[in-house]
Protein backbone atom coordinates (compact mmCIF):
# COMPACT_ATOMS: atom_id res chain seq x y z
CA UNK A 1 0.00 0.00 0.00
CA UNK A 2 1.48 3.32 -0.69
CA UNK A 3 0.84 6.46 1.37
CA UNK A 4 0.96 9.79 -0.64
CA UNK A 5 1.46 12.93 1.08
CA UNK A 6 -1.45 15.30 2.12
CA UNK A 7 -2.62 18.55 0.72
CA UNK A 8 -2.09 21.48 2.61
CA UNK A 9 -5.15 22.02 4.86
CA UNK A 10 -6.61 18.35 4.29
CA UNK A 11 -8.16 16.18 6.49
CA UNK A 12 -8.00 13.04 6.25
CA UNK A 13 -10.83 12.41 8.78
CA UNK A 14 -13.72 14.68 7.86
CA UNK A 15 -13.44 13.94 4.06
CA UNK A 16 -13.03 17.99 3.40
CA UNK A 17 -10.12 16.66 0.76
CA UNK A 18 -8.53 13.06 -0.16
CA UNK A 19 -4.95 12.24 -0.28
CA UNK A 20 -2.67 13.35 -3.17
CA UNK A 21 -0.37 11.63 -5.59
CA UNK A 22 2.92 12.86 -6.00
CA UNK A 23 4.77 15.11 -8.53
CA UNK A 24 5.22 13.14 -11.66
CA UNK A 25 2.59 10.45 -10.65
CA UNK A 26 -0.72 10.04 -12.90
CA UNK A 27 -3.54 8.03 -11.96
CA UNK A 28 -4.23 6.86 -15.27
CA UNK A 29 -0.85 5.12 -15.71
CA UNK A 30 -1.33 3.02 -12.37
CA UNK A 31 0.34 3.15 -8.85
CA UNK A 32 3.50 5.19 -8.39
CA UNK A 33 6.66 4.11 -9.44
CA UNK A 34 9.88 3.26 -6.51
CA UNK A 35 11.30 6.27 -7.80
CA UNK A 36 8.36 8.39 -7.59
CA UNK A 37 7.43 7.09 -3.81
CA UNK A 38 11.06 8.74 -3.57
CA UNK A 39 10.11 12.18 -3.52
CA UNK A 40 6.86 12.08 -1.49
CA UNK A 41 7.61 13.99 1.31
CA UNK A 42 6.02 12.57 5.61
CA UNK A 43 2.30 13.89 6.58
CA UNK A 44 3.04 17.27 8.67
CA UNK A 45 1.88 16.07 12.10
CA UNK A 46 5.34 12.98 12.04
CA UNK A 47 7.60 16.03 11.46
CA UNK A 48 5.66 18.36 14.36
CA UNK A 49 8.24 17.08 16.65
CA UNK A 50 10.99 16.80 14.42
CA UNK A 51 12.27 20.26 14.32
CA UNK A 52 11.16 22.06 17.27
CA UNK A 53 12.99 23.37 20.18
CA UNK A 54 13.75 21.15 23.20
CA UNK A 55 12.11 24.52 25.40
CA UNK A 56 8.97 23.10 22.87
CA UNK A 57 9.43 19.50 23.76
CA UNK A 58 9.71 19.60 27.51
CA UNK A 59 7.04 22.01 27.60
CA UNK A 60 3.92 20.03 25.95
CA UNK A 61 5.90 16.91 27.85
CA UNK A 62 5.25 18.11 30.95
CA UNK A 63 1.58 20.10 30.35
CA UNK A 64 0.19 16.26 29.18
CA UNK A 65 1.94 15.36 31.90
CA UNK A 66 0.35 17.47 34.44
CA UNK A 67 -2.68 17.02 33.41
CA UNK A 68 -2.74 13.36 33.47
CA UNK A 69 -1.84 13.43 36.75
CA UNK A 70 -4.61 15.69 37.99
CA UNK A 71 -7.16 13.14 35.71
CA UNK A 72 -5.67 10.05 37.39
CA UNK A 73 -5.47 11.42 41.11
CA UNK A 74 -8.65 12.88 40.81
CA UNK A 75 -10.80 10.01 42.58
CA UNK A 76 -14.37 11.32 41.31
CA UNK A 77 -14.06 10.69 37.82
CA UNK A 78 -15.93 8.64 35.35
CA UNK A 79 -14.78 5.55 34.21
CA UNK A 80 -14.70 6.88 30.38
CA UNK A 81 -11.83 9.64 31.80
CA UNK A 82 -10.09 6.18 32.59
CA UNK A 83 -9.84 4.65 30.07
CA UNK A 84 -8.76 7.79 27.70
CA UNK A 85 -6.03 8.33 29.82
CA UNK A 86 -5.39 4.67 29.76
CA UNK A 87 -5.22 3.89 26.08
CA UNK A 88 -2.89 7.00 25.59
CA UNK A 89 0.22 6.00 27.94
CA UNK A 90 3.39 7.74 28.48
CA UNK A 91 6.23 6.59 31.21
CA UNK A 92 7.50 10.35 31.24
CA UNK A 93 5.33 11.44 34.03
CA UNK A 94 5.71 7.59 35.91
CA UNK A 95 9.50 8.11 35.66
CA UNK A 96 9.45 11.47 37.07
CA UNK A 97 7.24 10.50 39.79
CA UNK A 98 8.81 7.34 40.62
CA UNK A 99 12.74 9.35 40.42
CA UNK A 100 11.13 12.05 42.93
CA UNK A 101 10.07 9.38 45.16
CA UNK A 102 13.49 7.72 45.05
CA UNK A 103 15.41 10.50 45.11
CA UNK A 104 13.59 11.98 48.43
CA UNK A 105 14.64 8.41 50.27
CA UNK A 106 18.02 8.56 49.94
CA UNK A 107 18.53 12.16 50.69
CA UNK A 108 17.04 11.13 53.67
CA UNK A 109 19.44 7.95 54.08
CA UNK A 110 22.47 10.30 53.12
CA UNK A 111 21.40 12.35 55.89
CA UNK A 112 21.53 9.33 57.95
CA UNK A 113 25.40 8.53 57.28
CA UNK A 114 24.02 6.05 54.14
CA UNK A 115 25.71 6.46 51.05
CA UNK A 116 24.46 3.67 48.88
CA UNK A 117 21.82 5.00 47.10
CA UNK A 118 20.24 1.81 47.87
CA UNK A 119 16.55 3.09 48.40
CA UNK A 120 16.87 4.29 44.24
CA UNK A 121 17.17 0.94 43.57
CA UNK A 122 15.13 -0.54 45.81
CA UNK A 123 12.14 1.60 44.67
CA UNK A 124 12.30 0.93 40.56
CA UNK A 125 12.77 -3.07 41.19
CA UNK A 126 10.02 -3.02 43.50
CA UNK A 127 7.68 -0.76 40.86
CA UNK A 128 8.58 -3.25 37.52
CA UNK A 129 8.14 -6.37 39.67
CA UNK A 130 5.06 -5.52 41.17
CA UNK A 131 3.42 -3.48 38.52
CA UNK A 132 4.31 -6.41 36.10
CA UNK A 133 2.57 -8.63 38.57
CA UNK A 134 -0.53 -6.31 39.11
CA UNK A 135 -0.65 -6.63 35.30
CA UNK A 136 -0.52 -10.25 35.13
CA UNK A 137 -3.27 -10.69 37.92
CA UNK A 138 -5.31 -8.55 36.29
CA UNK A 139 -5.28 -10.42 33.33
CA UNK A 140 -5.34 -13.93 34.76
CA UNK A 141 -8.98 -12.89 36.74
CA UNK A 142 -10.66 -11.33 33.43
CA UNK A 143 -9.35 -7.57 33.33
CA UNK A 144 -8.73 -6.02 30.11
CA UNK A 145 -5.30 -4.52 30.81
CA UNK A 146 -1.89 -4.18 28.60
CA UNK A 147 0.87 -3.88 30.72
CA UNK A 148 2.63 -0.70 29.27
CA UNK A 149 -0.80 0.96 30.49
CA UNK A 150 -0.63 -0.44 33.92
CA UNK A 151 2.85 0.67 34.47
CA UNK A 152 1.72 4.09 33.45
CA UNK A 153 -1.80 3.97 35.45
CA UNK A 154 0.44 2.92 38.59
CA UNK A 155 3.17 5.62 38.00
CA UNK A 156 0.97 8.35 38.16
CA UNK A 157 -0.50 7.34 41.09
CA UNK A 158 2.62 7.38 42.98
CA UNK A 159 2.37 11.30 43.19
CA UNK A 160 1.13 11.35 46.56
CA UNK A 161 3.36 8.91 47.63
CA UNK A 162 6.31 11.33 46.04
CA UNK A 163 5.09 14.30 48.01
CA UNK A 164 4.97 11.76 51.26
CA UNK A 165 8.63 11.36 50.79
CA UNK A 166 8.96 14.77 50.43
CA UNK A 167 7.37 15.83 53.40
CA UNK A 168 9.41 12.84 54.87
CA UNK A 169 12.77 14.35 54.05
CA UNK A 170 11.74 18.07 55.21
CA UNK A 171 11.40 16.45 58.54
CA UNK A 172 14.63 14.75 58.49
CA UNK A 173 16.29 18.62 57.44
CA UNK A 174 14.34 19.83 60.29
CA UNK A 175 15.76 17.28 62.86
CA UNK A 176 17.61 19.81 65.21
CA UNK A 177 14.33 22.11 65.21
CA UNK A 178 11.57 20.27 65.53
CA UNK A 179 10.72 17.93 68.50
CA UNK A 180 10.65 14.42 67.61
CA UNK A 181 7.00 13.55 68.24
CA UNK A 182 5.75 16.16 66.15
CA UNK A 183 8.33 14.74 63.35
CA UNK A 184 7.52 11.61 63.92
CA UNK A 185 3.55 12.29 64.15
CA UNK A 186 3.80 14.62 60.67
CA UNK A 187 5.62 11.89 58.70
CA UNK A 188 2.89 9.27 59.87
CA UNK A 189 -0.03 10.69 59.39
CA UNK A 190 1.59 11.87 55.71
CA UNK A 191 2.20 8.12 54.93
CA UNK A 192 -1.39 7.31 55.93
CA UNK A 193 -2.76 9.78 54.06
CA UNK A 194 -0.61 9.52 50.89
CA UNK A 195 -1.20 5.88 50.68
CA UNK A 196 -4.54 6.01 51.24
CA UNK A 197 -5.07 8.57 47.95
CA UNK A 198 -2.85 6.61 45.89
CA UNK A 199 -4.88 2.93 46.37
CA UNK A 200 -8.28 5.24 45.83
CA UNK A 201 -6.74 6.43 42.39
CA UNK A 202 -5.77 3.48 41.20
CA UNK A 203 -9.47 1.59 43.17
CA UNK A 204 -11.55 4.28 41.11
CA UNK A 205 -10.04 2.49 37.92
CA UNK A 206 -9.21 -0.67 38.29
CA UNK A 207 -12.42 -1.74 39.63
CA UNK A 208 -13.87 -1.19 36.28
CA UNK A 209 -12.13 -3.82 35.19
CA UNK A 210 -12.82 -6.78 37.50
CA UNK A 211 -15.41 -9.14 36.54
CA UNK A 212 -18.34 -9.63 38.79
CA UNK A 213 -17.20 -11.57 41.82
CA UNK A 214 -13.79 -11.25 41.35
CA UNK A 215 -13.11 -7.78 42.25
CA UNK A 216 -11.34 -8.71 45.40
CA UNK A 217 -8.68 -10.75 43.42
CA UNK A 218 -8.62 -7.80 41.37
CA UNK A 219 -7.95 -5.03 43.58
CA UNK A 220 -6.35 -6.33 45.97
CA UNK A 221 -2.51 -6.17 44.22
CA UNK A 222 -2.95 -2.65 42.94
CA UNK A 223 -3.87 -1.63 46.74
CA UNK A 224 -0.64 -3.89 48.23
CA UNK A 225 1.38 -2.23 45.37
CA UNK A 226 0.93 1.12 47.10
CA UNK A 227 0.87 -0.11 50.69
CA UNK A 228 4.26 -1.53 49.95
CA UNK A 229 5.72 1.98 48.57
CA UNK A 230 4.00 3.68 52.02
CA UNK A 231 5.90 1.32 53.85
CA UNK A 232 9.34 1.68 52.30
CA UNK A 233 9.08 5.17 52.65
CA UNK A 234 8.47 4.45 56.27
CA UNK A 235 11.34 2.33 56.63
CA UNK A 236 13.68 5.08 55.33
CA UNK A 237 12.11 7.81 57.40
CA UNK A 238 12.21 5.98 60.81
CA UNK A 239 15.78 5.95 60.69
CA UNK A 240 15.70 9.49 61.61
CA UNK A 241 12.58 9.64 63.81
CA UNK A 242 13.90 8.20 66.91
CA UNK A 243 14.75 9.78 70.61
CA UNK A 244 17.57 12.02 70.05
CA UNK A 245 21.07 10.75 72.69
Amino acid sequence: MAFYAEEPGANAFNGTAGPTAPSGASHENGPPTEEELRTVAPPEWMLSTLDESVGTTFKREFTSMGKKTLQILWIFKSSTADHAVYETYDFIGPTFWLTLYSLFLVIIATKNGDNTGSYFGIAFAIYFCVGYLVAFNTNIVGGRVHIPGTFCFLGYCLMPLAAYTFVAMIMALLAGNLANSIRSLIVGLTAILATTWSSLAAYAFFKNLALQGKAFMTIYPVILFFVVFGVLGLIGAKQYIQPQP
